[in-house]
């Protein structure tokens, strides 16, 4: 489980400015999206959200693909997320762009931090109908 650590860090802190204090706004950038890419943008948000309130279950169960969450902890995903989002601090993440192609997307997230604006990218998939993280993100 210990090799997951890392992989977790980066799937909840790199979003979240590498774990930095910043203020934050929680600004609602899914409104200048329709259709999957509001989905996509959702989906996104929701992860901040979870990982801002230490919803390790919410994260593993209904924001990441099977694929992504083995790769964190195939023994229980839910405990190493809430244990790796423990020390986290929120900051403001909106998100730019939504490319999507058949069952993947790609969406470009500005963080906004107290140490200036990074842009990031995620990788989702559609799986049974919803857009779950499918990849850690890059940027």
């Amino acid at each position: 489980m210990r090799r997951a650590l890392p992989l977790i860090a980066l799937l909840v802190c790199l979003p979240l400015a590498g774990c930095t204090q910043a203020g934050t706004k929680n600004t609602d950038s899914t409104k200048d999206f329709t259709g999957d890419q509001k989905a996509v943008a959702s989906t996104v948000e929701d992860l901040q959200t979870a990982a801002k309130d230490r919803k390790g279950t919410t994260i593993c169960a209904d924001l990441i693909t099977a694929e992504l969450r083995d790769k964190i902890s195939t023994s229980d995903c839910p405990k190493v997320m809430k244990d790796a989002v423990r020390d986290t601090d929120e900051v403001d993440l909106k998100v730019k762009t939504v490319k999507v192609t058949g069952e993947t997307a790609v969406a470009s997230v500005q963080e906004k931090t107290g140490g200036g604006d990074r842009i990031r990218t995620i990788e989702l998939q559609k799986v049974a109908g919803r857009w779950r993280i499918s990849a850690l993100p890059q940027g």
